[in-house]
């Protein structure tokens, strides 16, 4: 049985994994705006390599 640290972790890595997906298909798709679309694709890269790489929680202790 995974413990709820896990839980959440393999949740959150779903989520980032899914906005990175919803930001390639807003990107491709011809009705939206290229700009915005480039913008939501790139923060969404940007999260999902920093949470793989375990700096989104440090990064958000040094914002605070």
């Amino acid at each position: 049985m995974m413990s709820l640290a896990e839980t959440s972790q393999y949740a959150g890595q779903l989520l980032l994994l899914l906005n990175l997906v919803w930001g390639i298909i807003l990107y491709r798709d011809p009705n939206v705006d290229k700009d915005r679309a480039s913008i939501a694709l790139f923060l969404s890269v940007l999260t999902f390599v920093l949470y793989q790489s375990g700096l989104v929680i440090p990064l958000i202790r040094f914002l605070k």
